[in-house]
């Protein structure tokens, strides 16, 4: 129906003679989208005057499909009328500007909205003949629950549909389908996987571009909501009509992401550009690149919308403490904060404490590893949170001069890791995967409405990161040791257990090369990162949904789960060919499902132990709180405009003694 009113609403433009628009899904270069953004005024008042008859028409249409799915007789007679109908709309959306008038448009939508009122009666909808019950996967007694009331939501989630995807082999409409989802959000992917991330799992760094990205999107789509406003830059919002479709929205959000990305990897610069001219976009379009991010502009083209934005958000988050641009002796993202370890890995002076391993690194470099952007404790949040009033209690089990409870808790990874299976592997390696949430998503994340979509998606992403400047804080406060060195440590060169064959027989290795099932991540491991990135990804969605339930939804004769992923056959990184020997599907029916198998992974995999998962998730999901009480200022215009970030203090209580005694 939605699609009926949009080409309905394009012919009545075409009819007044204020928008030359053939054919709405051409309309994806410069000139115009401008032309559609200088005529919206004019176009006003003739939407005006037959915006009635369209509701009407609607309606009609809408009661007429829900009672022939619900009537048992007379169906015949009733196909025939709607096919009738439906032949004139085809004539009235054909009609070009020949002579055909306002007049004359109007007393066509009056005789099919006669006939409509005619055909009602004939189905007895006013009448009582008819009655509706509930419908298989909406209400009633079948077992499956409504979809959760979703309190931002704008638009329908597209439940059974897939959004459309470069990566699919689609050539998206930007009229219709979501740019940032099916354009952009491919080709960030493709990038960080070859050029950021080849293992997908370094957390930091892909967080901080993600986060970026979507905080230039949201800013760009924030004058095309009714109340939004943007982080770092402030516009004044478009008229309503400019959002009814993609188009503006989408066209703002592909200038935005190119600013982006030829800023976070310009060698690329040709790729990006590519993106641009695929769909009709000029890249040297540079208009909005010289305004000013202090004041409030009024600005009319999606172009100038999308150059501005990204342009704020980018030189405000240039100097927030993440080093992300490096300094004249730094790299980029190297460490700023001089952060030494006590331990390197041919002398362990202190069992508790975490020591750097010969691993690869993220560039495939071998060699000791080096504690990972340790500054993220000092960037500036988004939220306004303070790191500094959230701290958690020490690692206790993890005190080698607690020998029983520091042994138990090796004893118990080791027992795990152990009887890992090739599920376990393939789950553990999908929560691995920092980028899984831009390949696999839950159901009420399809979303076509663009502006919705970036929203949501600039929560989740904003919940990761702020959460990460309390994790990386405490990480370097506690410094606390992986299991890889408290085994090695405990065991020396006696046999442990690493695995159990087919047969059900124990493969022992030494201690000294007892490795966990994912490479020992490169800084220390009290709290667990990447379970607290799970737990705000999960507390978000529960604000965003209210409520903690994944339910599953029916359509057709398909079930459709709250959140699934497929894991195919030999798909693992660390066991290629190998692991899962068939297709997995996962399936979470709550939130709290996915937080809680999140954390787990990371003990089974003997990457972690209990305690460092168990305090991730509580301050995780108190984080999110804290970032999602700023996101709704956010959304009802209540935020205030941020001038640049920069970065905090040092932790103090890095200079008092170690929890540990040295």
């Amino acid at each position: 129906m939605k699609d009926v009113i949009y080409t309905l609403l394009l012919s009545v433009m075409v009819l007044a003679g204020t928008a030359a628009m053939s054919d709405a899904h051409a309309q994806t270069n410069t000139e115009k989208i401008d032309t559609v953004v200088e005529n919206t005024a004019e176009t006003n008042s003739v939407l005006a005057t037959v915006s009635e008859a369209l509701d009407e028409l609607a309606a009609g249409v809408e009661d007429i499909t829900a009672a022939l799915l619900l009537l048992s007789e007379d169906v015949s007679t009733a196909d025939s009328r709607i096919t009738n109908l439906e032949s004139k709309l085809d004539e009235l959306t054909s009609v070009g500007g020949d002579g055909v008038t306002l007049q004359t448009f109007t007393e066509q939508i009056s005789s099919i909205n006669a006939q409509i009122a005619e055909l009602r009666a004939q189905l007895g909808i006013f009448q009582g003949s008819v009655t509706s019950g509930p419908m298989q996967g909406m209400s009633g007694d079948d077992g499956i629950p409504n979809p959760p009331v979703k309190a931002y939501a704008r638009t329908d989630v597209v439940f059974d549909i897939q959004l459309a995807t470069e990566d699919a082999g689609d050539r998206l409409d930007l009229v219709r389908d979501n740019a940032m989802h099916g354009i952009v959000v491919p080709r960030i992917t493709d990038w960080l996987r070859e050029d950021v991330s080849p293992g997908q799992n370094d957390a930091p760094i892909i967080f901080r571009y993600i986060t970026l990205l979507h905080n230039a999107a949201f800013d760009a789509v924030a004058p095309y909501h009714s109340t939004a406003v943007g982080v770092y830059s402030r516009i004044e919002h478009r008229p309503a009509s400019e959002s009814e479709t993609n188009l503006l929205p989408n066209t703002a959000v592909m200038y935005a992401s190119y600013r982006s990305m030829l800023e976070f990897a310009p060698h690329r610069a040709d790729e990006w550009r590519n993106m641009m001219t695929d769909y009709g976009l000029d890249p040297d379009d540079e208009s909005g690149l010289n305004l000013s991010c202090s004041q409030t502009h009024e600005l009319s083209s999606p172009v100038t919308i999308g150059n501005h934005a990204a342009k704020c958000v980018l030189e405000a988050r240039h100097d927030d403490g993440f080093n992300h641009f490096g300094t004249e002796t730094i790299q980029p993202f190297g460490d700023t904060t001089g952060y030494q370890p006590v331990n390197i890995p041919d002398s362990l002076v202190d069992p508790s404490r975490w020591s750097p391993l010969m691993a690869f690194n993220r560039h495939g470099e071998f060699g000791v590893q080096q504690f990972a952007t340790p500054q993220w404790a000092n960037t500036e949040t988004y939220s306004g949170l303070d790191p500094r009033s959230l701290r958690i209690p020490p690692p206790m089990s993890s005190n080698h001069r607690n020998a029983d409870a520091y042994q138990a808790q090796a004893d118990e990874v080791l027992n795990l890791r152990a009887n890992l299976t090739g599920n376990d592997k393939i789950l553990i390696e999908f929560f691995d995967n920092k980028l899984r949430e831009l390949v696999h998503r839950p159901a009420l994340k399809n979303i076509d409405d663009v502006v919705e979509y970036i929203q949501l998606e600039f929560l989740l992403n904003m919940a990761k990161f702020d959460s990460g400047t309390i994790i990386w804080q405490e990480k370097a406060r506690y410094d606390a040791v992986r299991p890889t060195t408290a085994i090695q440590y405990l065991y020396d060169d006696e046999p442990v257990p690493i695995s159990i064959d087919a047969n059900g027989d124990v493969e022992m290795v030494p201690a000294n090369q007892w490795q966990s099932y994912l490479q020992t991540a490169d800084h220390p491991e009290y709290p667990s990162a990447t379970t607290c990135f799970c737990a705000a990804y999960a507390e978000s969605w529960r604000l965003y949904t209210g409520s903690d339930d994944l339910p599953a939804y029916v359509s057709g004769d398909n079930v459709i789960h709250g959140y699934e992923a497929i894991l195919p056959a030999g798909s693992s990184l660390i066991e290629p060919g190998m692991t899962p020997s068939e297709d997995i599907h996962v399936i979470f029916d709550s939130w709290s499902d996915y937080e809680q198998r999140c954390a787990a992974s990371r003990v089974i995999s003997g990457t972690h132990f209990w305690p460092a998962v168990e305090v991730s998730v509580d301050t995780c999901n108190t984080a999110a709180n804290t970032v999602f009480a700023y996101w709704e200022m956010l959304i009802h215009g209540n935020a205030p405009l941020r001038g640049p970030a920069t970065s905090m203090d040092p932790d103090p209580m890095l200079n008092g003694p170690s929890w540990t005694g040295y």
